[in-house]
C-alpha cells in the first residue's frame, strides 16, 4: 500500500508516467564539493514546470547513485535568489541541494547540519548526458526502488524518534545518576505530525531541562532520584506537563515556544523537596530564595556563594536566576543578620558592583552608562575556582569562600532587613564664605520628599529644623516655622539663603554626583553611618 502511494506521489511531482517517458530532458549543470561530492542537475521540458531529477555521487551516503525527482521551490526576495530542489524521502519533503545567491550547498544524510559548499563546475557540466541520468531515473522508477524511498514508513519514522529520544534519555540519567524511563506516546502522534514535526526534538525539552539542573545543582540531583521513575511525552492540543506521582507526563505542543524553559520552571516550582528539618526565622526581607521550600529556591540557595573575610562580616552573592528572571543581588551582615545592597542605579552592571562614595578609585570611568565608576566598589566572584575578594576603592580585599553546605545552611538560618540607609544626597549649595548648605531625601521611592537641610562649614554641618513648603519640577524652598528663615533652591535662577527681607545670600551650586567622596567623607553629615555595603567594615 506504501509502495502504490508513493508511485501516486512520484506522478504528482513529474506528472503522468507515460507523458514522462517521452519528455525530453534539457542541458544540465554539475556541481562539486571539496571532497569529491558531485550533484547533477537535469532539468525536464516544460521548463515552466519547474520540474527536474538530480543525480548525487560521492557522498557516502544513502543519496549516492540515486536520481530523484525534485521540484525547483523559488523563495527569493528581490535582492537576494533563493532556489531549493525538494523532493520526497521517506514521506517528507526534502531539499539536498540550495541555492542562496552565489553559494549552493549539498546535504545528504549523515552530513554537516549547514551542508558543504558546492561550485557550478562548467568542464563537466559540458560533459555531462543528461538522457543518460534520465534513463538512471527510469529504470530505478520502473523497479520501484525510488517509490520505496519516498514512501511514508511509520514504524521506521518511529524508530528513529525512539532511537534518539532513548539518546536524550540516557544523558539525562547519567548527568542525574537516575535510571528514570521513558517512551513516546505513539498514539497521541497523528502521521501529518510525525511528517512535519521533529517528534524526538519536543519530546527531548524537559529531558534537556532535567540534565541541565543535574549538572549545576545537588538539591536537583536528589530530587530527581527521589522523585521520577518514568516519563512520558505526548502530543496534544497545549502545553502541559504534569506529575502524577512518580511519572511525570509532557503533552507537547509544537505551536508553543521555549519549551526547555517552561519545563525547567515547571520541575522549579512542582517537583517535590524534602522538608526542612528547620524552618526559616520570620525576616523584614524575604531573601531571593524565599523560605527555600521548592526545588527552584533550594537550588537558586545552593547556588549562592558565601565569602567571609573571617573577621565577622559575610557578604552573599546570589546569582542572576534565568527561568523567573530574578535579579543577581548581594546581602551583607555578620552571619546572623543581613543588610540588602543597592543594585547600581542605572547602567548595564550586575549586582556585584555597588555605589560606596566613602570609597574613590581614579582609576574608574567617570560616565559608564551614565554612572560615576569611580565611587563604586566590587565584589569579585569566581565559584569554580572557588575565589572571591572585595575592591574598595583602590583597596583590594581577599576573602574566602566558605564551603557550600556551611553556607546554606548559614544562609537558611539568618534574618534579612532592607539596607540601612535612610537618605541620599539631593542638593548640595556654597556661598561665598565657605558656608555650605546640603539637602538630602529619603532613600526609597515613598520616602522621596521627605528632605532634611543641614548648614555650616566644612565638617561642622548642623540639621536646621526647617520644611519643605515647596518642591516640584522648579526646585524646592524650605522654611522655619515662623519663616524667618528661607533657602530656595530654583532650578532656573540663583539658589538664596534668605535671613530676613534685607538680608540674602546668593548660593552656588556644587553638583552632587561630582562631589559624593566630599559629602560622605568631609561634610560631616554621614561620619560613622553605616551604609550596608560590603565595604562598612574595611
Amino acid at each position: 500500500m506504501r509502495v502504490v502511494v508513493a508511485v501516486a506521489v512520484l506522478a504528482a511531482v513529474l506528472g503522468p508516467l507515460p507523458v514522462l517517458a517521452a519528455a525530453p530532458v534539457e542541458p544540465g549543470k554539475v556541481f562539486v564539493g571539496p571532497q569529491g561530492e558531485q550533484v547533477a542537475v537535469v532539468p525536464l521540458a516544460p521548463r515552466e514546470e519547474k520540474k527536474f531529477i538530480l543525480r548525487i555521487q560521492g557522498t557516502g551516503s544513502v543519496l549516492d547513485t540515486l536520481v530523484l525527482p525534485y521540484t525547483l521551490k523559488d523563495w527569493s526576495s528581490l535582492s537576494t535568489q533563493r532556489h531549493s530542489y525538494t523532493t520526497q524521502w521517506h514521506g517528507k519533503d526534502y531539499s539536498p541541494l540550495i541555492i542562496v545567491g552565489t553559494r549552493a550547498e549539498l546535504h545528504f544524510p549523515g552530513g554537516p547540519g549547514n551542508g558543504v559548499a558546492v561550485q557550478y563546475d562548467e568542464a563537466r557540466s559540458q560533459k555531462l548526458k543528461p538522457e543518460e541520468v534520465y534513463a538512471q531515473h527510469q529504470q530505478q522508477t520502473q523497479s520501484g526502488q525510488l517509490a520505496k524511498l519516498m514512501a511514508f514508513d511509520r514504524k521506521a519514522e518511529e524508530s528513529v524518534h525512539d532511537t534518539a529520544y532513548a539518546e536524550v534519555l540516557q544523558a539525562m540519567n547519567t548527568s542525574c545518576g537516575t535510571s528514570v524511563a521513558g517512551a513516546i506516546d505513539w498514539v497521541t502522534i497523528s502521521e501529518p505530525v510525525l511528517k512535519a514535526q521533529d517528534i524526538a526534538r519536543f519530546c527531548a525539552f524537559p529531558l534537556n531541562a532535567l540534565k541541565a539542573m543535574c549538572e549545576v545543582s545537588e538539591e536537583a540531583r536528589g530530587a530527581v532520584k527521589a522523585r521520577l521513575q518514568h516519563l512520558d511525552c505526548r502530543f496534544g492540543a497545549a502545553l502541559e506537563p504534569a506529575l502524577q506521582g512518580d511519572r511525570f507526563v509532557w503533552t507537547t505542543s509544537p505551536e508553543v515556544s521555549n519549551q526547555q524553559k517552561a519545563a525547567t520552571r515547571y520541575f522549579k516550582k512542582q517537583l517535590p523537596v524534602a522538608a526542612l528539618l528547620v524552618a526559616s526565622p520570620a525576616t523584614a526581607v524575604e531573601p531571593s530564595w524565599g523560605k527555600a521550600e521548592n526545588l527552584g529556591q533550594r537550588m537558586l540557595l545552593e547556588a549562592t556563594p558565601v565569602c567571609t573575610d573571617g573577621k565577622g562580616h559575610y557578604v552573599a552573592a546570589v546569582p542572576y536566576e534565568e527561568t523567573d528572571g530574578l535579579e543577581d543581588r548581594l546581602y551583607y551582615g555578620d552571619g546572623k543578620a543581613f543588610f540588602e545592597v543597592p543594585r547600581p542605579r542605572g547602567g548595564n552592571l550586575s549586582a556585584m558592583t555597588f555605589m560606596d562614595p566613602r570609597f574613590f578609585n581614579p582609576k574608574g570611568s567617570p560616565d559608564y552608562d551614565g554612572l560615576d565608576l569611580r565611587v563604586h566598589s566590587a565584589l569579585s566572584v569566581d565559584p569554580q575556582e572557588r575565589t572571591c575578594s572585595l575592591r574598595c576603592g583602590e583597596r583590594k580585599v581577599s576573602l574566602e569562600m566558605i564551603p557550600g553546605t556551611e553556607a546554606r545552611e548559614l544562609l537558611r538560618k539568618a534574618t534579612y532587613a532592607p539596607n540601612p540607609q535612610k537618605f541620599v544626597p539631593h542638593a548640595l549649595l556654597r556661598d561665598s564664605k565657605g558656608t555650605y548648605y546640603y539637602v538630602d531625601k529619603g532613600f526609597t521611592p515613598s520616602e522621596a520628599r521627605n528632605f532634611r537641610v543641614f548648614i555650616g562649614p566644612r565638617g561642622d554641618l548642623k540639621p536646621q529644623k526647617m520644611t519643605n513648603v515647596v518642591a516640584d519640577s522648579e526646585g524646592e524652598i524650605f522654611t522655619t516655622k515662623k519663616g524667618q528663615l528661607r533657602l530656595v533652591i530654583d532650578r532656573a535662577q540663583t539658589p538664596m539663603w534668605i535671613e530676613n527681607p534685607r538680608t540674602e545670600v546668593e548660593l552656588r551650586n556644587v553638583p552632587v554626583g561630582q562631589n559624593l567622596p566630599l559629602i560622605y567623607n568631609e561634610l560631616g553629615v554621614y561620619t560613622g553611618l553605616r551604609l550596608g555595603t560590603p565595604c562598612d567594615d574595611q
